[in-house]
């Protein structure tokens, strides 16, 4: 019984360390570090608050001088419709990491509820991504025999 209690015990320490070599993957979400300039990226509701329409475009890029550094393009559009009750946005984003590539449309409608001085906005959003990973990219090739 001794036996069978240790191998026991030896599969489950060996079960529970292979867990933790397992590697875990999860999506990131772009960093844009110019918050008051990309509020519709973050929220759908804030669309349509800006009184009129807005547009806004940026660029970022890390480690300059690095090849296949991280780098992200945003086109940013939102309006205001039916006397300020209404906001619809426009957000095109694109980043690459490496060998990797991803693209983004998303459309925001907002709902603008008046309250005291200002609006309460209630937002949805939906999107469309598209992925890309170029496996025959130079980089990946070995230098050595």
């Amino acid at each position: 019984m001794a036996m069978i209690q240790r191998n026991l015990i030896l599969l489950t320490v060996l079960t529970g360390l292979s867990l933790l070599a397992t590697p875990l993957r999860g999506q990131q979400d772009g960093q844009y570090t110019q918050f008051m300039f990309n509020r519709l990226y973050y929220t759908p509701g804030f669309a349509g608050s800006e009184g009129g329409p807005c547009l806004s475009l940026l660029y970022r890029k890390q480690w300059i001088g690095l090849e296949g550094s991280p780098e992200a393009q945003l086109i940013s559009f939102n309006t205001p419709l039916f006397q300020q009750r209404v906001g619809l946005g426009v957000n095109l984003y694109r980043t690459s990491i490496g060998i990797t590539r991803n693209v983004t449309a998303e459309m925001a409608y907002s709902y603008r509820i008046p309250l005291g001085q200002g609006y309460l906005g209630i937002g949805l959003s939906g999107s469309v991504r598209y992925y890309a990973e170029d496996y025959s990219d130079e980089r990946l090739k070995g230098t050595q025999d």
